[in-house]
């Protein structure tokens, strides 16, 4: 297994591995999340790649990428309430199901987490939501705890 950062041309490989993704979280919650739509995930991908703010890694085995982290760095002021600083958010992550429990998932968590401390973050984290209890798991085991609960109100 190697990690690496991400390309452009790794636009095609991130959306098959998003669209597992895409579609679980559009199965559970389709009044937030959208069908996975091929072409258009991939020109959201070919652009996001080139954002300045964003840092994305792959994962490849067996000659193929398994695996990707999206991570975006943000600026937040600080104001009378709260510090400023650095923040890394791990935005994405996902593994190709096949790969799962080989420990991918694992490593690019670690590789974000070696980003945050290279670019001086004063914090990683990540936002998961609540039915994706394997996400949870993960991101637990990888040492993240949960700190606010987001609540809304249907309508």
């Amino acid at each position: 297994m190697t990690i690496r950062p991400a390309t452009v041309a790794d636009h095609v490989a991130i959306t098959e591995l998003n669209v597992v993704v895409q579609q679980m979280h559009h199965d559970v919650a389709p009044e937030w999340f959208k069908p996975p739509e091929r072409e258009a995930i991939i020109d959201h991908f070919r652009q996001a790649l080139r954002s300045d703010a964003l840092r994305a890694f792959v994962v490849e085995a067996d000659g193929a990428v398994r695996g990707y982290a999206l991570a975006r760095l943000q600026k937040h002021p600080e104001t009378a309430l709260t510090y400023g600083g650095l923040v890394v958010e791990l935005d994405q992550i996902s593994v190709d199901p096949a790969y799962r429990g080989r420990g991918l998932g694992r490593q690019l968590i670690d590789q974000v987490r070696s980003l945050a401390s290279d670019v001086g973050a004063d914090r990683l984290q990540l936002t998961v939501w609540e039915f994706n209890r394997h996400a949870r798991d993960v991101f637990e085991r990888a040492g993240f705890t949960a700190m606010t609960t987001r609540m809304v109100a249907s309508s």
